[in-house]
């Protein structure tokens, strides 16, 4: 029999008597509630009884794992505060601006307090599961659904990740869909899938976020234009979890975005800085099969003198999946091929992992005795990265020893969306230690990033640097501890600009003194000059000057200057008549951060049509809290691509190309048609290469403009690193639909083919092919001057639409000049 059971019931006598539910609410960062709806303890003696013993097993594991709750979205690192349970006698609770109350329904209302009007109203409701699949037992879960009401029916909804373009498979299929940026009107799917990579998280222009913190199979129905409210569902679950924020008081639901990020980057984990290496040229294509084409193709950079930033060893590197080492007669030293790389081009070496691990591969053994394996459906078991014990195993006696102590910190973390469960695109997902996939498969993938990247954020060397296919909520965040002190300039070889002018980024030390860096919410003036003395930090924020004294001098702890985070540089003492310098790499920190990751949007098609797909994509990504996005520049091929020689795939690659130059995140891959090197000595692996994917693989004539591109790129640093410290700082988005920096242009709302990459740059890639000219809306009244960011005689005032030229060899992009 199933017992439906709404949030309470709804006659209050019978409620105080008796109540099936506990509604605990917690003030979670400013502005936001944490509300957890769940059996009470002598429902799971009654109504609920079936699940009692789920539940104990649960909380069995999570103590095992030195956890208090499932590791989900949230972290508590932002002041939260003390909760209640919400009953008859104590209805409401308010955290700041947002205030909840218990209806006499059984609803929940959350309002703005300094309005007083509502934001939405929820019903949630929790009974008893149903199996809707053979190989689904729910009968020891719950199900639930939460209903969203909106308070304004105008509502326009953000967010809920990447996906949608495409149907589901291996390679894509069908009609590639230009998916809308508003998601009123849209179903997805909860569980993610190769092309879904679904983000719980949504954003309402009436001024509020929701995160949807239930990690297993369900769906999310976003209410019709004129209708608003959202519909939630979970198939397995043992309660209700959600997060919600409001803007702070006096702020306008026409501004409020920019503070609810803020606030929902405190609640889930900012995002780290970019490392310097990031911000340029990925050089990347399936495959290259050994050490010597690899340390070949820097060879060919070098001469060319272009600037590269990360060059990837794609995947087959292994001799079997679940190897966790390169294959030693065509990767012989890492070490030595990760050093040249970096002597001939000064680029990162990046390697591809995927999760499964094959029968015949050499840690199998190991790994099964250690019960670190599940998922028997895949083509080999996938480590159960939700155990501690088992990252730990991987991390410390195979990635430590055979890649990071080799000179490899960034990795490749592909078919982190579930291919090969179920049919083959992740229709299954993960089991776990925490469950079966139905209830927690999510949470599989921030586990398995946080293996990678936890590790190389302790060690404080360099900041960790993930490429992943899949991420959840709260993917964006990167290691417990993520440095960006500096010691003393001399030791940075900066002799001209002080340690406050001087920021120490992935162990090196940039000079390039800039006006303002933010540092975990601090803006920090840089001063030229030594102002060091004894055992002084100056920090500056807001014309506040705060004395950082004997800072970290007890066992180096931090000290909290703003929020959660302390900014630090250095700390110097005097001794023996001399400045002695104390480096501290892990001072400054994103307190409680995990992982910190540039997400793609996988094995994406080489057409035109793909390439328009791809452009609200981003937006969606960076709209859902993941920042750093990037796509397979030139598409992955996946069965229809064309080549290298032809027209079209020369016209289709610098349009990429040059769309690539404008995303948070410029990186080349893919399997092309195309002659590539032949192997030679003592490798001979049965995984054949595509062909060459370099800027040379096209045409001289075609080189000419991707090798521009590049150089683009390059100048293009110093933006993207403003916009990645004002992203880690506040949460922001990367790539932006036009109304976030324009909320009163009503004109700049529902388009899909610009966007603003951070405050100041329209972007308007070209994805039709033979075109030369495009239409570009320019955002804005006309006090607003836009200026072509090639051509600076070009401006065009905001409030119009114009026709602009694109020859084969620019892509409309223009400056925010006053």
């Amino acid at each position: 029999m199933v017992h439906p059971l709404w949030l309470v019931v709804s006659i209050a006598p019978v409620l105080a008597a008796e109540t099936l539910v506990d509604i605990d609410v917690t003030p979670w960062c400013d502005n936001s509630m944490r509300v957890v709806v769940s059996p009470s303890s002598s429902s799971l003696y009654g109504d609920f009884s079936h699940i009692r013993t789920t539940k104990e097993n649960l909380q069995e594991t999570l103590k095992r794992e030195g956890l208090s709750e499932l590791p989900g979205a949230l972290v508590s690192t932002c002041g939260v505060q003390p909760g209640q349970k919400l009953n008859p006698d104590s209805p409401s609770k308010r955290s700041g601006n947002l205030d909840v109350a218990l209806n006499h329904d059984g609803s929940l209302t959350f309002s703005r307090v300094d309005t007083k009007k509502p934001l939405f109203t929820a019903e949630i409701s929790l009974t008893n599961a149903t199996t809707s699949n053979v190989h689904d037992d729910n009968s020891t879960y719950l199900q639930a659904t939460v209903t969203l009401t909106a308070a304004d029916p105008s509502e326009r909804v953000y967010g809920l990740g990447q996906g949608g373009w495409t149907g589901d498979g291996g390679c894509p299929l069908g009609e590639q869909v230009i998916v809308p940026l508003e998601r009123n009107g849209q179903t997805l799917n909860l569980h993610q899938r190769k092309f879904h990579v679904t983000i719980p998280y949504v954003y309402s222009t009436a001024g509020y976020g929701f995160l949807y913190n239930m990690p297993g199979y369900g769906k999310v129905s976003i209410g019709a234009h004129g209708t608003g409210g959202m519909v939630w569902t979970s198939t397995a679950t043992l309660a209700v979890d959600v997060w919600v924020s409001a803007p702070p008081a006096a702020v306008s639901p026409a501004h409020a975005h920019d503070s609810v990020y803020h606030q929902y980057a405190d609640a889930t984990g900012h995002a780290p800085l970019l490392r310097e290496d990031a911000m340029l040229f990925w050089q990347s294509r399936n495959r290259y099969r050994s050490s010597a084409i690899a340390l070949s193709v820097a060879d060919r950079y070098q001469q060319l003198d272009l600037p590269v930033g990360v060059l990837v060893i794609d995947y087959r590197n292994q001799v079997h999946d679940g190897d966790f080492a390169p294959d030693p007669a065509c990767y012989p030293s890492v070490q030595d091929l990760s050093a040249g790389i970096r002597d001939k081009i000064n680029a990162s070496t990046v390697f591809s992992f995927w999760p499964e691990v094959l029968a015949d591969s050499a840690e199998r053994t190991t790994l099964t005795k250690a019960g670190c394996l599940s998922n028997a459906d895949l083509g080999g078991l996938v480590v159960d990265s939700t155990k501690a014990s088992c990252r730990d195993l991987i991390w410390k006696t195979m990635l430590k020893p055979r890649y990071y102590d080799q000179g490899v910190s960034a990795y490749w973390l592909d078919e982190t969306d579930g291919e090969g469960t179920g049919g083959g695109d992740g229709e299954y997902g993960y089991d776990t230690s925490l469950g079966p996939a139905r209830f927690a498969s999510n949470l599989w993938v921030n586990s398995w990033l946080q293996m990678f990247s936890e590790p190389v954020a302790q060690a404080g060397d360099v900041a960790p640097l993930l490429l992943t296919r899949g991420t959840w909520a709260g993917g964006q965040r990167s290691c417990v501890l993520h440095y960006v002190a500096c010691v003393f300039c001399i030791l940075c070889k900066c002799p001209l600009c002080c340690c406050v002018g001087a920021c120490c980024m992935v162990g090196t030390c940039a000079c390039t003194c800039v006006s303002r860096m933010y540092c975990g919410g601090v803006a920090l003036w840089r001063i030229p000059g030594v102002v060091h003395f004894f055992a002084h930090v100056l920090l500056f924020e807001s014309q506040v000057w705060y004395t950082c004294s004997t800072l970290v001098l007890n066992h180096a702890r931090c000290v909290q200057v703003h929020r959660n985070t302390v900014c630090l540089r250095v700390v110097h003492f005097v001794r023996l008549g001399h400045i002695i310098s104390l480096p501290l790499w892990r001072v400054c920190a994103w307190v409680c951060c995990r992982y910190g990751i540039v997400l793609w949007s996988s094995d994406i098609w080489s057409t035109f049509e793909e390439l328009a797909a791809m452009v609200p994509q981003g937006v969606h990504a960076s709209l859902s809290g993941i920042p750093w996005w990037t796509t397979d520049v030139g598409g992955y091929g996946c069965g229809n691509n064309h080549p290298n020689d032809s027209p079209y795939m020369q016209e289709l690659i610098v349009r990429w190309y040059q769309f690539g130059t404008f995303c948070p995140v410029f990186r080349t891959h893919g399997c092309r048609q195309g002659p590539s090197e032949p192997l030679t000595g003592s490798c001979h692996t049965h995984f054949k290469s595509c062909g060459e994917n370099e800027v040379w693989s096209y045409g001289n004539a075609t080189q000419k403009v991707l090798e521009k591109f590049i150089r683009v790129r390059e100048t293009l640093k110093p933006y993207i690193g403003e916009l990645a410290a004002n992203v880690s700082a506040r949460g922001v988005p990367t790539m932006r639909p036009l109304w976030w920096n324009f909320p009163e242009d009503a004109h700049a709302v529902g388009i899909t083919d610009q966007y603003m990459l951070g405050d100041r740059l329209l972007v308007a890639p070209v994805t039709l092919q033979n075109a030369t000219s495009r239409a570009v809306y320019f955002p804005g009244d006309v006090s607003v001057k836009w200026q072509n960011y090639f051509n600076a005689s070009e401006v065009h005032l905001g409030g119009h639409v114009s026709t602009v030229a694109a020859p084969l060899d620019s892509i409309p992009v223009f400056h925010l000049s006053a």
